[in-house]
């Protein structure tokens, strides 16, 4: 299991190599208690659309060298009236590139908890693309926003409510 790990790649004799890549970051948990859902992992890749429907980004040229590529893991579990956590990173790095990072999802928003849920609700959280906003807002407009997408990663998280809840658990 490589998920949230370096890995090293050695020396490469590569020099003036074109390289093509897909660097996709781990995904976003989901909120507790009345959550939204968490965000998929930014997305870049040299091939085909990247991520929030950006275009193909250049090819890497790379070099002699060591290269890292970090695997991004997805947001640990929560329980409870928690807010999902954030995926984590991904990267292509060496010498003579710049380093191409995906961004973790965002973690879902929940109803939040405590006596009053009228006030306590949390929105999605921002990543590679945005968590789904928590349910439960309990005044106008009776929505709990998701959280924003990363610009040519993904989107931003879709809108939670429910207007019905009485407020007790």
């Amino acid at each position: 299991n490589m998920f949230g790990q370096s890995l090293n790649m050695g020396s490469l004799a590569a020099s003036g190599t074109e390289l093509n890549y897909l660097v996709i970051a781990g995904g976003g948990a989901g909120g507790g208690s009345y959550g939204g859902g968490g965000g998929a992992g930014g997305y870049r890749t040299s091939t085909g659309t990247s991520g929030g429907g950006a275009s193909a980004e250049d090819a890497l040229v790379i070099e002699d060298g060591n290269y890292i590529i970090t695997v991004g893991s997805g947001g640990s579990p929560v329980q409870g009236t928690q807010e999902g956590n954030n995926g984590t990173d991904s990267s292509i790095a060496g010498p003579g590139i710049t380093t191409v990072t995906s961004v973790g999802g965002g973690g879902g928003g929940t109803a939040g908890g405590g006596s009053n849920y009228n006030t306590s609700f949390v929105v999605g959280q921002d990543g590679g693309s945005g968590g789904g906003g928590g349910t439960l807002a309990q005044t106008s407009p009776y929505t709990v926003a998701g959280g924003a997408g990363t610009s040519n990663q993904g989107y931003g998280g879709g809108t939670g409510g429910l207007g019905s809840f009485n407020g007790t658990t």
